[in-house]
C-alpha cells in the first residue's frame, strides 16, 4: 500500500500542512507515524481528507465534520446518530434555502441585462 508524506499530501491537495497537523490532532485522519515519527497518508486517509475540504466548503465546522466520521466509522452512539441525521436535514433545509436566493438573484441579473 503506497504512502504518502505530509509533503506530498499538502502539495497534491492543496491543503496546508499545519492545517493537515491540526486534522491529525482533532482525529479527522489518522495517518500513521514511521520510526521518524514522521506523519504518512495512505490514499483512504487522502480521500477522507477531499472529504473534509468538500464538508468545509459546504458550511460544515469542523466539530459536526468528527460527529460526521465517528457515525460512518460506527464510532458514534445511537444520539449522535440521531443528531447527524438532524444536522443533515438542517443543512439540506439550509441548501435549499440558498438554492432559493441565488435563483432570484440570477433573475434579478437578467432582468438588468
Amino acid at each position: 500500500m503506497k504512502k504518502y508524506s505530509i509533503q506530498q499530501v499538502s502539495e497534491h491537495l492543496h491543503i496546508p500542512k499545519d492545517t493537515l497537523r491540526y486534522y491529525d490532532k482533532l482525529k479527522l485522519v489518522s495517518p500513521s507515524r514511521g520510526e521518524n515519527r514522521y506523519r504518512y497518508y495512505t490514499e483512504q486517509d487522502m480521500l477522507d481528507l477531499q472529504y473534509i475540504e468538500t464538508m468545509k466548503y459546504a458550511d460544515f465546522t469542523l466539530a459536526e465534520i468528527r460527529q460526521f466520521f465517528n457515525y460512518q466509522r460506527s464510532l458514534a452512539s445511537e444520539e449522535d446518530c440521531l443528531n447527524i441525521e438532524r444536522l443533515l436535514e438542517d443543512k439540506k433545509l439550509q441548501y435549499k434555502q440558498k438554492i432559493k436566493v441565488y435563483k432570484t438573484i440570477a433573475t434579478l441579473v437578467d432582468n438588468m441585462l
